[in-house]
C-alpha cells in the first residue's frame, strides 16, 4: 500500500511539475511578446527579468532607467524618449517584496499632442490676423464718405477674405489626407506635359516681376498620377519661386528620367533658404521669412500639401539650397 501510494504521489508530482512547466512557458511567451516592456527587480533591487520589448526600448540605457525608477515617478524622460511606468509589488522566494515595472513608450503620443497644440495655436494665429484686419477696416468704413478710400478699404477686406478662404481650403484638404480619404484619381499621364502646362500658365505672372521661366522638357515620361494634384505640386513650387525670387530673376523647370523615376526639377537664382531651415520647410505653417510670407498671402501649408501629394504617388521631394545663390526642388514620381 505504501509503495502504491508513492507511485500515485510520483505520478501526481510529475503531472503538477509538467503543468507548472507549461504555465511557466506560457507566461514567458506572453512576456516576451508583449509590446510593453516588463522589468522585474528582487527585494535587493537587482534585475531578475527583462523582456525583449524592454531591451529594445531601453537599449544601452537600462542602468539609467533603473536609477530613474527608484524615484517612483510615473513618467520618465530618458534619452529624448518618454516612458509611462506602472509598478506592481510581488513576493519573491524568501518572502520579501520585489517589484514588477510595466513600461509603455508614450514618446509618439506626447509628440502628437505637442503637434496638435501647435497646430491649433497656428490656425488660431493665422485666422486672427485677417479677422482683425477685416474688423478694423469695416469699422473704419462706417465713418468714411470718400468713395475712393472706401474702394481701397474694400479691396483690403476682399483680399483678407480670400486669404481666409485659402487657409480653410488647405486645412480641409490636409484633414482629408490625414483621415485617409480617397481624394486621388489616378490615370496614365506624361509628367512632362503637365510641367509644360504649368510653365505656360505662370509665364505671365513671372513677367510682372521681369522674371524669366526657362522650360527644358523631356517628353514621354509616363506615370500613373492624379493629373490635377501633380499640377498643383508643380504650380505651388514655381509660384513660390516667383514670389520670393528677386525682380529679373531666373526660374528653370526641367523634366528628365533618373533610374525608375520621372524627375521634375525646379531651380532658381533667388535668395535661397538657410541650412537650418531646410529640414523644416515641409512642416505645416512653417515659414522661413514669416513676416514676408504673411504679407504675400502665404499660409505656410503649400509645401506640406505638396509633400503629402507626392507621398500618395509613392514619390518624394528633395530640396537643395544655398543662401544668396538659389534653391532647387526635385520631385520624383515612379515611372509606369
Amino acid at each position: 500500500e505504501l509503495a502504491q501510494a508513492f507511485i500515485v504521489m510520483t505520478k501526481n508530482l510529475k503531472s503538477n511539475i509538467s503543468n507548472l512547466q507549461i504555465e511557466k512557458t506560457k507566461i514567458e511567451k506572453i512576456l516576451e511578446n508583449m509590446s510593453d516592456g516588463v522589468v522585474a527587480l528582487n527585494s535587493q533591487n537587482q534585475l531578475i527579468h527583462i523582456n525583449s520589448s524592454a531591451k529594445k526600448m531601453l537599449g544601452e540605457s537600462i542602468a539609467k532607467f533603473l536609477e530613474e525608477i527608484s524615484k517612483n515617478d510615473d513618467i520618465i524622460q530618458l534619452d529624448n524618449k518618454t516612458y509611462q511606468v506602472t509598478q506592481t509589488p510581488f513576493e519573491d522566494l524568501d518572502g520579501r517584496q520585489g517589484k514588477i515595472y510595466i513600461i509603455h513608450d508614450i514618446t509618439e503620443q506626447i509628440n502628437l499632442d505637442k503637434m496638435r497644440k501647435a497646430f491649433v495655436a497656428n490656425v488660431s494665429h493665422e485666422l486672427r490676423t485677417p479677422i482683425t484686419t477685416i474688423k478694423s477696416y469695416s469699422e473704419t468704413l462706417l465713418d468714411i464718405d470718400d468713395d475712393e478710400t472706401k474702394k481701397q478699404f474694400l479691396e483690403v477686406v476682399i483680399k483678407e477674405c480670400d486669404r481666409m478662404t485659402r487657409l480653410v481650403s488647405d486645412l480641409l484638404y490636409l484633414s482629408k489626407i490625414d483621415a485617409g480619404e480617397s481624394i486621388f484619381e489616378f490615370s496614365q499621364h506624361d509628367i512632362s506635359l503637365i510641367a509644360k502646362g504649368v510653365c505656360q500658365k505662370l509665364i505671365f505672372q513671372a513677367k510682372k516681376k521681369n522674371q524669366k521661366i526657362e522650360c527644358n522638357i523631356t517628353e514621354g515620361l509616363m506615370c500613373l498620377v492624379d493629373k490635377d494634384k501633380i499640377e498643383q505640386v508643380i504650380t505651388n513650387i514655381v509660384s513660390n519661386a516667383i514670389l520670393y525670387v528677386q525682380e529679373g530673376g531666373v526660374i528653370k523647370l526641367s523634366t528628365y528620367k533618373q533610374d525608375k523615376y520621372a524627375c521634375i526639377e525646379i531651380s532658381d537664382n533667388g535668395p535661397g533658404i538657410p541650412e537650418e531651415d531646410l529640414p523644416k520647410i515641409f512642416e505645416r505653417f512653417y515659414r522661413v521669412d514669416k513676416a514676408r510670407s504673411r504679407n504675400l498671402g502665404g499660409s505656410g501649408l503649400g509645401l506640406s500639401i505638396a509633400m503629402e501629394i507626392v507621398k500618395a504617388h509613392n514619390g518624394h521631394i528633395e530640396v537643395e539650397s544655398s543662401v544668396g545663390k538659389g534653391t532647387k526642388f526635385t520631385v520624383k514620381i515612379p515611372l509606369s
